[in-house]
């Protein structure tokens, strides 16, 4: 059995697992990474790297140092070939192509309730759950509780834009989760 975290939980211990790190990635290994992602765009790589290397992007220069935010980071810099000027701006860029690119790129059309969203519904619907989530001051969540939340959200919509009448809160959850990894049980 495998439990995966930030090290921000460390604060939790569970019985029974060997704690491990994964080590930051090296230059090399940030550089095979763009490498392979950019493939076969050689002139994106360049361009990638040649923006990475500026002073201006040592702050992005640190998130590429762990796969997941590399994998932000690249994505953020394959729409535009530009580097946001503000970390937040790379976050919500990167959110955004992870609840848009993730289908198109593979020509998926979902047509669940959660997959009938416009971007902007999506991105309400998870900065509710985050703000729930914060209030309550807790990083761990039960899905009937998600489940509520999404609901409550979902009920506040027009049908037309749902395509249902009721939704059951918990398949649009595991939409989240199967879709965009954003949440993970």
């Amino acid at each position: 059995c495998l439990l995966t975290c930030r090290n921000a939980a460390e604060d939790y211990s569970f019985e029974g697992f060997r704690y491990v790190e994964v080590a930051d990635f090296t230059d090399e290994q940030v550089q095979r990474f763009a490498a392979q992602w950019f493939a076969p765009e050689t002139a994106s790589v360049k361009a990638f790297l040649d923006a990475l290397a500026q002073d201006a992007h040592k702050g992005i220069r640190e998130l590429c140092k762990t796969p997941l935010l590399m994998t932000l980071v690249c994505l953020t810099f394959e729409e535009t070939l530009t580097f946001p000027p503000r970390r937040a701006e790379l976050y919500q860029e990167a959110i955004n192509g992870l609840l848009v690119k993730w289908d198109s790129a593979r020509g998926i059309k979902r047509d669940d309730v959660y997959g009938r969203l416009s971007l902007g519904r999506k991105r309400q619907l998870l900065m509710r759950l985050a703000h729930a989530g914060f209030e309550r001051h807790e990083i761990f969540f039960k899905l009937s509780w998600l489940a509520r939340q999404a609901e409550q959200f979902l009920a506040g919509l027009p049908a037309s834009e749902t395509g249902v009448r009721e939704v059951d809160g918990a398949k649009v959850i595991k939409m989240i989760e199967a879709q965009h990894g954003l949440l993970v049980e």
